[in-house]
């Protein structure tokens, strides 16, 4: 199964995250200008919320991608307060014709560099990780 982790991150939060994520994706975290170089199975994405929007540049990310390119995006969202992050991307998302994963992971910027976080998002990626293995396996019998 091919994944790969993208981030945005304008304060480095997004990017703490997406680089405790990469281990358990068995792969690397890149920032969305490091572009898709194939078909990927499952996209960690991650992003942050300003003022209740997704930021301009990661909004043209991700109307870069296709279905085609992309079979699943697993959302994962750092904020300020706002704990509905990944709904917001989700819409987003779902908008532009791409599958999203139901599992999301949200962390608080207050909570990036707590102890916990690592195994949060360890559990998370591998959540993520069985559901597709599990979508996959019924795909193809």
């Amino acid at each position: 199964m091919k994944t790969a982790v993208r981030y945005y991150s304008r304060t480095g939060n997004t990017k703490v995250i997406a680089e405790a994520i990469a281990p358990m994706a068995g792969c690397q975290a890149e920032s969305i200008e490091v572009p898709l170089e194939e078909v990927t199975d499952i996209l960690f994405l991650g992003g942050a919320v300003y003022w209740g929007q997704i930021p301009g540049k990661l909004k043209e990310y991700i109307k870069s991608l296709s279905p085609q390119q992309v079979k699943c995006v697993a959302i994962f969202t750092t904020a300020g307060i706002q704990e509905g992050a990944s709904e917001i991307y989700k819409v987003f998302l779902k908008y532009h014709d791409l599958k999203v994963m139901k599992e999301t992971y949200f962390c608080s910027g207050k909570r990036v560099y707590d102890a916990k976080i690592k195994e949060e998002t360890e559990i998370f990626a591998e959540k993520v990780m069985s559901q597709a293995s599990i979508m996959n396996h019924s795909i193809m019998n």
